[in-house]
């Protein structure tokens, strides 16, 4: 009775957690527009450059592909047949479901779900985009320790000192953690798991971490996808500078790579829908301290907002069309 009782509860509160994040977003959004009043905001919109909104979604759609090219790069070290234009399909769909649905089914559930259609065995369509991720996530981690430890000046201005060596710490310790779960792996997990190949969860446990060794023989690969991230990261300073012009003011290159870190640290935060609310605030108090007025500093934050929505949006289409398969053949889900 119990375990019913329990798992009821457990089913309960998967159904309300999106709505939940969802009533976070408004809220979020509602304090925003109560310290900046949301009538000033319109009219900082109204008066916006044309021209600049466009290079805006130009910049975006590039950011996009880059990625889309990472991951083709990184599915091509097992299945050089992949079709780029399925990756980038399954990029947008993904993309869509991030940034719109309030369900508990992730952008990345679905982009690895697409993949699998495409003809890409699960494990590596897997593997592929959590090494995807992780090159980009080790990139914001690696300026989030540069910034924190040689730039406290930014921190003073931005008024957040009390963030310098706490954002410092959690770079590092996020730069080490891979390092020491590979160590353990080495150690004792392998030879653990590998004793266990025939029990169903360790098993499979051991089947899913073997499909990551396809990218050790690929060394050129990862670093090639590092350095994409760290030029998707660059579009994104550079869409922030655009859309801040766009709106009257300006912000330096510099500035603008300093605040990144902090924007994508706080999308890591899982309190709203695609970060919703969360980066408009942090992107809204960071311009401000960098000396943009209020209304600017919401309105470029909400802009680029506005941009990943449109591009999002067509993710929604490419689902709602139907599924094309792509170029590799249907293998279900053999090892990579």
């Amino acid at each position: 009775m119990g375990d019913q009782v329990e798992d009821s509860v457990r089913r309960t509160l998967k159904r309300l957690l999106p709505w939940v994040r969802s009533a976070v977003a408004v809220g979020l959004l509602i304090v925003l527009f109560r310290v900046v009043p949301l009538h000033r905001i319109a009219a900082q919109l109204r008066r916006a450059d044309l021209r600049l909104l466009g290079a805006v979604l130009l910049v975006a759609f590039a950011g996009m592909l880059l990625c889309s090219l990472k991951l083709w790069l990184l599915v091509r070290t097992a299945h050089p047949e992949a079709s780029l234009l399925s990756l980038l399909r399954a990029y947008y769909v993904g993309a869509f479901f991030n940034n719109f649905l309030p369900t508990s089914v992730g952008g990345d559930v679905m982009k690895i779900n697409e993949m699998h259609r495409a003809g890409i065995p699960l494990r590596h369509a897997t593997a592929s985009v959590v090494v995807e991720r992780g090159t980009g996530l080790a990139v914001v981690l690696a300026a989030a320790a540069a910034i924190s430890i040689g730039w406290g000046g930014l921190f003073d201005r931005l008024k957040l000192q009390t963030l310098r060596w706490p954002l410092a710490a959690f770079g590092v310790g996020g730069l080490l953690l891979p390092v020491v779960l590979y160590l353990l792996w080495r150690a004792r997990l392998k030879s653990a798991l590998q004793a266990h190949r025939q029990h169903k969860v360790l098993g499979a446990l051991y089947r899913v971490v073997e499909s990551f060794y396809v990218f050790r023989n690929s060394p050129g690969t990862l670093a090639l996808a590092l350095v994409m991230s760290a030029v998707f990261y660059g579009l994104i300073a550079v869409n922030l500078i655009l859309m801040a012009r766009a709106m009257g003011g300006v912000v330096r290159p510099l500035e603008a790579v300093g605040i990144i870190p902090m924007r994508a640290v706080s999308d890591m935060i899982p309190v709203s829908i695609g970060g919703l609310g969360v980066r408009e605030g942090v992107l809204t108090y960071c311009l401000t301290g960098l000396g943009l007025e209020p209304a600017r500093a919401g309105a470029t934050a909400l802009m680029l907002r506005l941009a990943v929505w449109v591009h999002s949006a067509l993710g929604g289409c490419l689902y709602a069309v139907g599924r094309r398969p792509g170029n590799l053949p249907k293998t279900g889900g053999g090892r990579a």
